[in-house]
């Protein structure tokens, strides 16, 4: 730039100069937990357009796909998180050394960082208990407990070695109960 704003005349030529940077925003940031399954569609927003917002400009932890201009300096942008995280502070970026003004060419300059939001692409774990810790003759409770509230969880999903396991009950998806016992002749040991 010539480090000034404004016009320039000499005899009967006006020139004008424009040496402000794009600017952006990210007004809106996706309000449910993020995760693998749910991806979020976050907006970016600029003062002027754009030549493009490219994939390379986009900072987060995650994959940025279909990006999409809805309006003129105005783009959604599908976000997935990566694997392994659970935060209620996760934030999406755009580089602005990037983005380059339609109209002029200018570059902007510096980081635009979103609101936080939420994304959880932990798995749950889960700690099963059977009876006292004692060696097992007849029946014994069994619980699983999980480590969040789960869907799809089922008595399918469990190999009862040397017994059969009851239907298993629960309230919350959170915690499962129910009754081991043992095949006649079991001898523990």
């Amino acid at each position: 730039g010539f480090g000034f704003d404004g016009y320039f005349s000499a005899g009967s030529n006006t020139f004008s100069f424009d040496t402000v940077r794009p600017q952006g925003s990210i007004p809106f940031v996706p309000n449910g937990v993020l995760d693998p399954t749910h991806p979020g569609t976050i907006d970016f927003a600029f003062n002027e357009e754009i030549t493009s917002l490219p994939v390379g400009a986009l900072i987060g932890n995650g994959t940025f796909s279909n990006i999409q201009e809805f309006n003129p300096g105005q783009f959604s942008v599908t976000f997935t998180p990566n694997a392994g995280i659970q935060s209620s502070s996760q934030t999406v970026s755009v580089d602005m050394s990037q983005i380059t003004a339609l109209s002029d060419g200018n570059a902007g300059e510096g980081t635009v960082t979103s609101a936080p939001f939420s994304v959880d692409t932990l798995g749950p774990t889960s700690t099963v208990t059977v009876g006292s810790g004692a060696p097992i003759v007849g029946t014994a409770p069994v619980t699983i407990h999980f480590s969040e509230a789960v869907n799809g969880f089922s008595n399918s999903l469990v190999n009862a070695e040397d017994g059969t396991l009851s239907a298993l009950t629960t309230t919350d998806n959170q915690t499962f109960t129910g009754t081991f016992t043992a095949n006649a002749g079991y001898k523990p040991g």
